[in-house]
């Protein structure tokens, strides 16, 4: 491990990341555990549409990332318009949703 401008770097992770790229390409998302149908578990059937366009986007490990975040703006973003229109239980469940989803790519992105 060394480090470069305060950041750690991996030199095996990042020279071998080919590997888990076409892992990734071949199994999906869930190559080395079953985290989306957890997630999806956690959330519940409305999150169904989420989860299968993450696993869609989702391509290589780089792709992790983009795939929550937009996950969690859409969802921010149907909470925001819940609320404005004053559906409390809605906007409170897809707030959830959305903080599921950008904590899953702050674990992921480590």
């Amino acid at each position: 491990m060394t480090t470069t401008g305060g950041e750690p770097q991996m030199r095996r992770r990042d020279e071998q990341r080919w590997l888990i790229d076409n892992v990734i390409s071949a199994i999906g998302i869930d190559w080395d555990s079953p985290r989306l149908p957890h997630l999806n578990a956690a959330l519940g059937p409305e999150a169904t549409a989420d989860i299968n366009d993450i696993r869609q986007r989702v391509r290589k490990y780089a792709d992790i990332k983009g795939a929550f975040v937009a996950a969690a703006r859409r969802r921010e973003a149907k909470a925001t318009a819940a609320e404005i229109a004053e559906e409390r239980v809605t906007a409170r469940e897809n707030y959830y949703m959305a903080a599921s989803y950008w904590a899953s790519h702050l674990r992921e992105a480590q």
